[in-house]
């Protein structure tokens, strides 16, 4: 299938599990490009898996492809799309991939139109956020997108997650938030010596709550062999909007993910991200993790460890899971004792996440507990999606 049957170009930062099931066609070498920056390019994807017989895959990576291929389908056929997106929590509860609860309450909602060689959305939302005082109009979630085949040209505000990570991210990208991105991307298969790769760059207009009026970023990533990928990230922040920072702060990180299972066949990766940032006296903060995937009772679950340490010599440790029932009930539970040293206190944090189909949507339900001292020890999230 090429890109020009496709909807949005770009499998996309919002769905966790989906992110699981690609996981695993790349672990079983059956997906070859790099899949650790999202938004991700559609097109390698699907280029790579329309030729596998799904009867010969065991069961596990056989679930994963017909969820894949579904989706890759749906975006051909211009079926799936959100309509219309409402969400509340009571708190700005912690965040990893695809789950985030800034909001109190909000409506969001997209019209798309899709062509033979561009594509766009519009997305028109009002919503009061948790760390503003009164409620605003914005266009998060926005696109347009022109492809000559393999590159793709675009303006987006969408949300970024770059690195193998799944609970949380060190990278730049994750405490900005962007009016507008200007850029382009690629991907380059088969290259001698570093094999398939893919690059990305853009110049951001960065909002007024920002430190810094714009940002440069830009991301490569190799996968010289199918266990493991490779990636490197710069980002260039300029002219401060806030007193307490410099004019110009520049980030570097890299990220790795080695995966055992093309190695020993064990299906275990570790993965990890560093960062050397301008703000910062030394090369002091990094995150390592481990997931593992595991396919029982007809539900894939995938478990997660996490290590996390920033310069301040804040720490967290965090455990989770995410699981894919048989019936499409899918549900993440996650653990975290943050050790914050310039408090001199620590705090343990349970955090859960189900939803399930309803009504041609989906209906989200998240809870937050936590032993903090003076706040509130429960909070509750709430979303639903209409797609048609």
């Amino acid at each position: 299938m090429c890109v020009s049957l496709q909807a949005s170009p770009w499998l996309e930062s919002d769905d966790a599990y989906l992110r699981s099931d690609l996981q695993l066609l790349a672990d079983a070498g059956i997906v070859t490009v790099p899949i650790n920056t999202f938004p991700l390019p559609w097109r390698e994807i699907s280029e790579q898996i329309k030729n596998i017989s799904p009867a010969a895959l065991p069961d596990n990576t056989r679930q994963a492809y017909y969820h894949i291929t579904y989706k890759i389908n749906a975006a051909k056929k211009g079926y799936g799309k959100r309509l219309l997106k409402l969400k509340s929590a009571q708190k700005n509860m912690v965040n990893s991939f695809a789950q985030k609860n800034d909001v109190k309450w909000g409506a969001f909602s997209n019209i798309e139109i899709d062509e033979s060689r561009f594509s766009m959305r519009v997305s028109a939302n009002y919503a009061q956020y948790h760390d503003k005082d009164n409620p605003q109009y914005n266009f998060d979630d926005s696109y347009f997108a022109v492809t000559t085949g393999q590159t793709n040209f675009f303006i987006n505000t969408q949300a970024q997650w770059w690195s193998p990570s799944w609970m949380q991210s060190l990278s730049a990208e994750q405490r900005v938030h962007p009016s507008y991105e200007l850029g382009l991307e690629r991907t380059f298969l088969d290259l001698p010596l570093v094999g398939n790769v893919y690059f990305k760059t853009g110049i951001n207009q960065l909002r007024s709550s920002d430190d810094w009026k714009y940002s440069w970023r830009s991301r490569l990533s190799l996968r010289p062999i199918n266990a493991f990928e490779l990636s490197l990230s710069r980002f260039d922040f300029k002219d401060a909007q806030n007193n307490d920072v410099e004019d110009r702060d520049q980030q570097l990180s890299m990220d790795t993910r080695l995966s055992l299972l093309p190695i020993i066949n064990v299906p275990l990766a570790v993965y990890t991200q560093y960062i050397i940032d301008d703000s910062q006296s030394e090369f002091s903060d990094f995150l390592v993790g481990s997931d593992y995937s595991l396919f029982a009772a007809g539900a894939q679950m995938r478990f997660v460890l996490e290590y996390r340490s920033t310069g301040a010599h804040d720490l967290r440790y965090s455990a989770g899971t995410y699981v894919q029932m048989e019936n499409d009930h899918q549900w993440q539970l996650f653990l975290h004792h943050n050790n914050i040293e310039s408090l001199t206190s620590q705090e343990n944090q349970l955090v859960g996440a189900y939803r399930f189909l309803l009504y041609k949507g989906m209906l989200s339900l998240s809870l937050l507990l936590s032993d903090a001292e003076n706040e509130d020890n429960a909070n509750a999230g709430l979303s639903w999606e209409l797609r048609f």
